[in-house]
């Protein structure tokens, strides 16, 4: 084990201890959540099990959460969070570790400064030895506000990371659990430089409507501009349109996407407009929707007409109908979801799989629910959980 290892686990530990004082000593929240699912059909019979344990300590606008994610085979991930508000000034932070290897995955930290509808935002993150490329470090500065009641800006700049996001995977065989941050840092560690800067316009001239203006520039030079425009329901008329200008040095390309919103009462069309040669040829509907809620039951069919090129309904089905009956009284929610267009054969009409949900609130600090899966082959998949919260 090497020396940055086992320094990440010295830490580990400390906190682990911390959290665990804090909770003997102060007033503390968390909950425990554990999910089986059995497929009577394959084997092994018991396909996934995950269990989260959370512990939460919060104390005059200081918080630490330990967030624990257990799986058939073990210790899956460890991930803790400080946040910290004092009002125009806040931190928040976060530490992700693979217990298994004893490894630090990420970690992540935003400290912001928000006064008089303007906010100043530094994020920073690193990832560790054991991830792909890494270890990685990136910033990121982040300047926003208000000017008037119906514009706002947004200035980032970024320095070896960008925002768009990053997601982690714990690797097969152990279960597919996703783990998603902000800040995805790009720069090999000890080398931070400049890597970019975005400013976005955002107004809204009328109700309904929204204009997005936003410039990119390289660490190079300009990359692109970009207008964007969408509405919905202009003029009270039920036509919704969304239109994109992009520039770059190379080409600019317009797209103009207008479609009519559709709804009759219960029953909704959903339709795209057709194009050829920049004019409109006609009019496509590609779903029908009806809709209906009679006290605590609700009803919704989809029919999906063109599958292929709208997607509306999970894949391979192309017609779904759901009933849900929820009971305030029993703290009690029934839901059936019927799929049509059966993979085999792949008919319209022909019934695919049906999902039975039931979740009970047994008190207000203990939740059970269950799910079962039929399909054309049989009794597929049964799903059980059970959430405890203190």
């Amino acid at each position: 084990m090497s020396a940055l290892n086992i320094r990440i686990t010295i830490a580990a530990v400390v906190v682990m201890i911390g959290c665990s004082c804090f909770a003997v000593a102060y007033p503390f929240s968390g909950s425990w959540s554990t999910d089986i699912t059995i497929r009577p059909r394959q084997t092994p019979l018991f396909s996934a099990f995950t269990s989260t344990l959370k512990v939460d300590f919060l104390q005059r606008g200081f918080s630490i959460h330990s967030t624990s994610i257990f799986d058939i085979d073990g210790w899956l991930w460890q991930e803790f969070q400080l946040a910290v508000n004092l009002g125009v000034f806040s931190i928040d932070g976060n530490i992700l570790f693979d217990p298994t290897e004893v490894a630090f995955i990420y970690g992540q930290g935003v400290i912001e400064f928000s006064l008089a509808g303007t906010s100043i935002a530094l994020y920073t993150a690193l990832t560790g030895p054991t991830v792909a490329d890494g270890p990685r470090f990136g910033m990121a500065f982040v300047l926003a506000g208000d000017i008037g009641d119906r514009i706002t800006f947004t200035n980032t700049t970024f320095w070896g990371a960008d925002l768009d996001g990053i997601t982690f995977v714990h690797p097969q065989p152990r279960a597919p659990i996703e783990k998603q941050y902000t800040t995805n840092p790009l720069s090999a560690a000890g080398y931070i430089i400049f890597s970019g800067t975005t400013f976005t316009l955002t107004a809204v001239p009328l109700i309904n409507s929204e204009f997005i203006s936003t410039t990119t520039f390289s660490a190079i030079g300009f990359q692109c501009h970009r207008f964007a425009f969408n509405a919905i329901k202009i003029a009270g008329l039920p036509l919704d349109i969304k239109a994109e200008l992009k520039s770059t040095l190379q080409a600019t390309s317009l797209t103009i996407t207008p479609a009519l919103n559709l709804w009759y009462g219960c029953i909704r069309l959903h339709t795209a407009f057709l194009f050829a040669d920049w004019r409109i040829t006609g009019v496509a509907i590609y779903g029908v929707e009806l809709s209906g809620q009679w006290d605590d039951v609700a009803l919704r069919s989809i029919l999906a007409l063109d599958e292929r090129n709208f997607d509306l309904i999970r894949d391979p089905y192309h017609g779904v109908i759901t009933l849900t009956v929820s009971s305030p009284t029993a703290n009690t929610r029934l839901s059936i979801d019927t799929y049509f267009g059966a993979p085999y054969p792949p008919q319209l009409f022909d019934w695919g799989e049906t999902n039975f949900n039931i979740s009970v609130e047994v008190t207000k600090r203990v939740t059970v629910g269950t799910s079962i899966v039929i399909d054309w082959t049989g009794f597929t998949k049964w799903r059980i959980s059970l959430e405890t919260k203190w």
